[in-house]
């Protein structure tokens, strides 16, 4: 589009060129390259609406703009502090576990086997605490809540490309919610007590069970919502759009993985009570210094 006149007398006319006219065959070229520029991005398309017709143009070349990204609004900063909890979690379970292997070696194996057992719940809670293994098991079930979405860029061209997580990290992330169980169970060990011994394994184990069927059965999709806004942010200097939407994560699959663990916990301790409560008898040393 270009406004020009044949002479200084002429009135100004409005002169427009398809950029596929099949009449200007030496244009075609030149139309070709600016197709091109717009498919990867150095060009744009707008329609100009208005009460004689509307008109579809082809804008003028965009040179690429880089900023940096703020530091702010960076979304990896809060992954960054949770992987080095877990990374830290990791290296405490390994040398707690190696001390217990070498106290096992001078004890000349001499010890109660079903107490190695404990080492996640007790071990894990009294020597790393109750809020990083928190962190820890809140970062699988984030993990479990998000679909997988990877940028892959060909030359000039960015897409996304969606993936489901492998059938073990899948598995692996669902035992790692069982570290919520262990902090439930610890702290309502005050209300269930001498029925914990009883149905902790299980609660684990069903926890475990519901989280996987459900990640298998239940897989996470992303969702992908089209529609263009544009605002003014200062008038004839800069406009502000919006092509869409993406999610990826879902607030209601993390509620119902914490609702899993402690609706499990509620039945597991109504099962146990059930069945053992006219077996066990309350101790009668009631002592609030004895760890639970």
């Amino acid at each position: 589009m270009q406004f020009g006149q044949m002479d200084p007398f002429s009135p100004v006319t409005l002169y427009r060129l398809a950029i596929l006219d099949p009449t200007q065959v030496e244009f075609t070229f030149f139309a070709w390259t600016y197709l091109l520029d717009w498919t990867i991005g150095l060009r744009d398309v707008i329609s100009l609406q208005g009460d004689n017709g509307t008109m579809t143009l082809l804008s003028d070349y965009l040179a690429p703009l880089h900023t940096p990204v703020s530091v702010a609004e960076f979304p990896t900063t809060l992954a960054f502090y949770q992987r080095n909890v877990v990374l830290y979690i990791t290296g405490a379970m390994i040398a707690l576990a190696t001390l217990l292997l070498v106290y096992i070696g001078l004890c000349q194996g001499n010890i109660e086997a079903w107490n190695i057992l404990e080492l996640q719940r007790v071990g894990a809670i009294v020597w790393i605490g109750r809020p990083l293994l928190f962190v820890r098991s809140l970062t699988a079930v984030a993990l479990l809540s998000t679909a997988t979405l990877e940028l892959v860029t060909v030359n000039s061209i960015s897409y996304f490309h969606a993936t489901q997580l492998p059938w073990y990290t899948t598995i692996l992330g669902a035992n790692e919610v069982t570290w919520i169980v262990a902090i439930v169970n610890d702290i309502a060990m005050a209300i269930t007590r001498n029925f914990t011994f009883y149905f902790a394994a299980a609660n684990s184990a069903v926890v475990w069970l519901v989280v996987v069927a459900l990640s298998f059965n239940s897989p996470l999709h992303h969702g992908v919502t089209i529609d263009m806004q544009c605002h003014a942010v200062q008038v004839d200097f800069q406009i502000a759009c919006s092509s869409g939407i993406v999610t990826i994560g879902y607030l209601s699959r993390m509620v119902t993985i914490l609702g899993v663990v402690g609706g499990s916990n509620v039945f597991c301790y109504t099962i146990a009570r059930l069945v053992l409560r006219r077996r066990l008898s309350t101790s009668a040393m009631d002592s609030i210094f004895l760890y639970a």
